[in-house]
């Protein structure tokens, strides 16, 4: 939907949104080594309450964004962030600075295109690469595929997971992995599992994909999501 909103509407069967005509993707410049693009966040940007945050999830950005927020985020002493990258800069061009974001995160969470990306000359299986990042200093290595659900992996313990995605009925796949980052920093901070992590983000994600808008999942019935939770608990895989 970001690059070609035009399409997207078509394909949900709704118009487009007349703010959206002339629409530059918000990925623009993303991939850029010397300055940040418009959507750009700086350390200075950054709210003083964020220091008593004890999780921070950073969304897809600017390359020099995610160099920069977490070792920040850390030193004013937030204990976990987790990250999304940028599929403009998950490309092999990047083989040298992606570890600098990596390192240290507690947990990277790049979809299955974003890794075949930047893996894309060594042709690696989704467990190879999700070892190779993993390498880089991060303890929990997520990679999202969509409606194969996700794999997790955990470095220090060698623990690894393939956990489906919810059944849902899919209208519109907007926002679901951020949906998923969103519930899986939530549990990893509410249980410290790796695994009821991805669970929870799995079940965040459904809610978010069976309508459109940014507000839809906050209609859900208020125990939708626990029942999901509990399904899916029934329904997990160790690879």
């Amino acid at each position: 939907m970001d690059t070609r909103p035009a399409a997207h509407f078509l394909r949900i069967g709704r118009p487009l949104p007349k703010e959206l005509i002339g629409y530059q993707h918000s990925t623009l410049d993303q991939g850029n080594r010397l300055g940040l693009g418009p959507l750009g966040v700086r350390v200075g940007d950054l709210p003083e309450w964020i220091a008593g945050c004890r999780a921070v999830h950073i969304s897809p950005g600017d390359y020099l964004s995610h160099l920069s927020l977490p070792p920040h985020l850390h030193e004013v002493g937030v204990p976990r962030v987790t990250l999304d990258p940028s599929m403009m800069y998950m490309d092999p061009a990047f083989r040298s600075e992606l570890p600098a974001i990596v390192k240290g995160l507690e947990a990277f969470l790049p979809s299955l295109m974003e890794a075949r990306a930047y893996y894309r000359q060594e042709r690696l299986s989704e467990w190879e690469m999700a070892e190779a990042f993993s390498a880089m200093g991060c303890p929990l290595v997520v990679i999202k595929c969509g409606a194969r659900g996700q794999i997790v992996l955990e470095a220090g313990t060698g623990r690894r997971w393939s956990v489906p995605a919810y059944p849902a009925r899919v209208v519109d796949v907007t926002g679901a992995g951020d949906a998923y980052c969103g519930g899986f920093l939530v549990g990893l901070h509410s249980t410290g599992d790796p695994l009821e992590a991805a669970l929870m983000g799995s079940v965040s994600a459904s809610l978010v994909i069976e309508g459109t808008g940014a507000l839809f999942a906050l209609e859900s019935l208020p125990d939708l999501a626990q029942a999901r939770l509990q399904s899916m608990r029934r329904s997990v895989g160790r690879a």
